[in-house]
């Protein structure tokens, strides 16, 4: 996989809410999608991006015009909050290489600190800047879902969170 993939449009709280929605009645861990689409009242497009997201970070899979949740897709709905953070940040390092690859070189820059135009550069490579500004952007929201890192909204700089750049010393 390229670092440069293009990630779905999928927020965590929509991603969160269609897992819960297909553990529960009356989909019991397998839904149909357009069923699931009337159900969550989403478009194909926001549908088509969170059972992308869902299915990369391995919480379901698709059979047959189906999702349904995996075994670990199970687990994350029934964690409480701080559990499901590191659940989605081990998937995260494990299954988008982008957020692996931001993780990588902040755990190996001395200062625990990247700025964002570094990665958009290396996202241009493979695509264009609009792209490159969205893979960005949903890997930075999934990654400080994740606890994987921090990022400045006013300066732009991406590091590591508090407790691991201090643990380091």
């Amino acid at each position: 996989d390229d670092p440069g993939d293009r990630l779905p449009e999928a927020d965590i709280a929509r991603m969160e809410g269609i897992l819960e929605l297909i553990a529960d009645e009356p989909f019991h861990g397998r839904a149909d999608l357009p069923k699931l689409a009337e159900e969550a009242e989403l478009a194909d497009k926001g549908l088509l991006d969170v059972s992308s997201a869902l299915t990369l970070l391995g919480f379901a899979h698709m059979d047959h015009g189906d999702i349904i949740l995996t075994e670990l897709g199970q687990r994350y709905v029934q964690a409480d909050n701080p559990g499901r953070q590191a659940i989605f940040g081990k998937q995260l390092v494990e299954n988008v290489p982008l957020i692996a690859y931001i993780h990588h070189g902040l755990e190996q820059d001395p200062s625990g600190d990247l700025h964002e135009d570094l990665f958009l550069r290396l996202l241009q490579f493979t695509l264009n800047e609009a792209d490159a500004r969205s893979a960005l952007r949903v890997a930075i929201e999934w990654g400080r879902y994740g606890d994987l890192f921090e990022y400045d909204f006013h300066t732009g700089a991406i590091h590591l969170p508090e407790d691991e750049a201090s643990s380091d010393l």
